[in-house]
């Protein structure tokens, strides 16, 4: 199981500084009475263990959510899977409404995700990884959501990871 690519230890090793950046950014989405909308990079060679530690990170993250009886829902995206924004977004969509997507422009679509977050007081924590593999204008509005949809509505905060020469052709 331990070959298998959505396997997470327990322990994660050598990545200390990593996770508490990490915690450092984030940790306002379980301090705040209104959680703001964060966005992060984690940058580094190929096989340096960047998913990983992304993953260790929001497996931990959800646990101290569920301690502090706050509702995050944490979604892991592969780029090589997932190849654009509409196909993130509408497989977000089927999965929290329930929906297909269909007749929906992307803003749609995410306005939708975003006031059901809101109604349900939940909070969405999503990790992509091979981000560099989006389209620039794709990634940009990931990246914009918060500034799109208000700060008060936009219930989610997002963790890219990319190689750092692929992440500067961005």
């Amino acid at each position: 199981s331990s070959l298998d690519l959505s396997y997470v230890p327990e322990k994660l090793y050598c990545r200390d500084e990593a996770i508490k950046t990490l915690i450092y950014n984030f940790r306002r989405i379980l301090d705040e009475t209104e959680p703001p909308s964060i966005n992060c990079l984690l940058l580094g060679k190929g096989g340096v263990g960047k998913t990983v530690t992304a993953r260790y990170f929001g497996k931990n993250f959800k646990t101290i959510a569920i301690e502090k009886d706050v509702n995050v829902f944490i979604e892991y995206y592969n780029c090589i899977n997932f190849r654009s924004k509409s196909k993130i977004i509408r497989e977000l969509l089927a999965k929290y409404t329930h929906s297909s997507g269909r007749g929906y422009s992307d803003d749609e679509a995410l306005k939708y995700i975003l006031t059901q977050l809101v109604k349900n007081d939940g909070y969405m924590f999503l990790i992509i990884d091979e981000v560099h593999l989006l389209k620039s204008e794709d990634v940009l509005a990931f990246l914009d959501i918060a500034e799109t949809y208000g700060h008060q509505n936009a219930r989610l905060s997002i963790l890219l990871v990319s190689r750092i020469k692929d992440w500067m052709k961005i």
